[in-house]
């Protein structure tokens, strides 16, 4: 069995995609407030909807969600290798903080993303999930 590590590029993509069209069509940056905050992570998950998703070969978007500061996204492995963890939490750490847009929310705002991955053989149970709530 060969390890995996999703197509970060393309998850990144997804998030980012979705955090910075709402900015853009607000035409600035995160507002300050905490509803602000809140709704412009509502509105992202409205911009990455219908849901499933296919990423890559080994990876489905099935679902996201915006509690608060925190955005929740919700994968689905496709394939039944094993999953490189600590490979995919650099991986995806690298990328947010690595985005101009993302790295400001979780700096100046206190946003968190968590990225959940669902099993290939049972959807119901979590394979791996990571915070990135801090950029260096």
């Amino acid at each position: 069995m060969r390890k995996i590590v999703v197509g970060v590029a393309a998850l990144a993509a997804v998030g980012v995609v979705a955090v910075v069209a709402t900015i853009a069509l607000r035409g600035g940056g995160m507002p300050a407030t905490d509803r602000g905050v809140e709704a412009e992570l509502r509105q992202a998950v409205e911009q990455l909807r219908p849901f499933p998703q296919r990423i890559d070969e080994a990876t489905e978007l099935t679902d996201a969600r915006a509690d608060g500061r925190t955005m929740t996204y919700v994968y689905r492995l496709t394939v039944s290798d094993t999953f490189d963890q600590a490979a995919q939490r650099a991986r995806l750490e690298q990328a947010a903080c690595g985005n101009p847009a993302m790295r400001a929310a979780i700096r100046d705002h206190g946003v968190a993303f968590i990225y959940e991955y669902r099993a290939f053989a049972d959807p119901a149970r979590i394979e791996a999930r990571f915070t990135v709530d801090r950029c260096g």
